[in-house]
């Protein structure tokens, strides 16, 4: 069983038998894990998450075979789920020490200075939070819009977190990932204008298929960022930000772009089932997510349950066999060791 379907099942012992090959050794299936870890947050399964990039994070920063930078995603969730931590304890008015979230962080080299604290726990205090929007578009009206977004990203996460359930972790990188979509606009901008989050359609999906989520591996992701986009343009105007034809205009393309995605993947779509867990959008009747998550599970069962134990078989082929050779050098190594000690005991005799 692959990870994917252990998720839509719900199985998380087999679940946690898919991810002890991974943990062994992330070496050798670097690409697959990646993949794993994104289902792991979309399916709102942050803690595992968490639990696996702690468990990896050594051993891929270590590695030979994986290139300089490959533990950052990682990283990013170990960061993400402190700084959910951090949003607990500030609600009951606890403000923890920047020595011990460093300290804390420090086995995964990740560190912050003064300044970034100090705006996160502003931004994720008890508070008004379109005030404090208000306050940092003023404070950074003349810095870059990538300044700006690292520090609008944590309203998004208590935003998610408060009213639709998302955890840190996938909100955070959801976030990162779409406002790429204005940060990399034709000319260098500076503060937010009026029509600053007016979606262009051709970018976002030139954004999407850049991403490769039509083409690779990256199919979680993307699907991710075409349901999750309508929660950024809800944020938006529940704060402010956007005008209701800006926010009807985006949503509009968003959903032109969805139907292009169900159309490519029509024979898989259960495997993009982890959005239905989510919570509808301010702009989806229930109803119809309803219609739209039947839709996509009645292409598991579709599935000829040949083909699926063959998806089994070419998924975990690799790690599960070099997993079974080193057990096998191990195993080779004990015995020789074995031999090696009854050599020196007959000599002593």
């Amino acid at each position: 069983m692959t990870g994917g379907q252990a998720l839509f099942r719900g199985e998380q012992e087999r679940l946690r038998d898919y991810l002890d090959f991974f943990i062994e050794d992330p070496e050798e299936g670097i690409d697959q894990l990646v993949v794993v870890l994104q289902l792991l947050q979309y399916y709102g399964l942050a803690d595992l998450a968490e639990e696996l990039s702690r468990s990896v994070y050594r051993k891929v920063e270590d590695s030979q075979k994986i290139l300089t930078g490959g533990s950052q995603e990682f990283a990013d969730i170990i960061f993400s789920s402190t700084v959910e931590k951090l949003y607990y304890r500030l609600q009951e008015g606890e403000r923890p020490a920047l020595e011990e979230i460093n300290e804390s962080l420090q086995e995964y080299e990740i560190s912050a200075d003064v300044e970034l604290f100090d705006d996160i726990f502003f931004h994720l205090s008890p508070g008004d939070d379109s005030h404090k929007i208000k306050v940092l578009l003023q404070n950074n009206a003349g810095d870059s819009t990538g300044k700006i977004f690292s520090l609008l990203l944590w309203q998004f996460c208590k935003y998610m977190l408060e009213q639709k359930g998302m955890r840190f972790a996938a909100s955070a990188e959801l976030f990162s990932w779409l406002v790429k979509i204005f940060e990399d606009a034709d000319e260098p901008r500076e503060g937010i204008s009026a029509d600053f989050f007016a979606l262009p359609r051709e970018r976002f999906r030139n954004h999407l298929m850049n991403l490769g989520g039509f083409l690779s591996n990256q199919w979680p992701k993307t699907a991710a960022l075409l349901w999750s986009a309508p929660y950024l343009y809800d944020f938006l105007l529940w704060h402010g930000l956007i005008e209701e034809t800006c926010h009807r205009e985006a949503l509009e393309i968003i959903a032109d772009l969805k139907k292009e995605f169900i159309q490519g993947y029509a024979g898989r779509l259960w495997e993009f089932s982890f959005v239905h867990l989510w919570f509808a959008t301010d702009s989806v009747l229930e109803e119809e997510k309803a219609a739209e998550k039947e839709r996509f599970a009645k292409t598991f069962w579709e599935v000829p349950e040949k083909e699926k134990t063959l998806l089994d078989k070419k998924e975990l082929a690799a790690p599960q066999k070099n997993l079974e050779k080193k057990k096998h050098k191990r195993k080779e190594a004990k015995k020789q060791r074995q031999k090696q000690r009854k050599g020196r005991k007959k000599r002593k005799k």
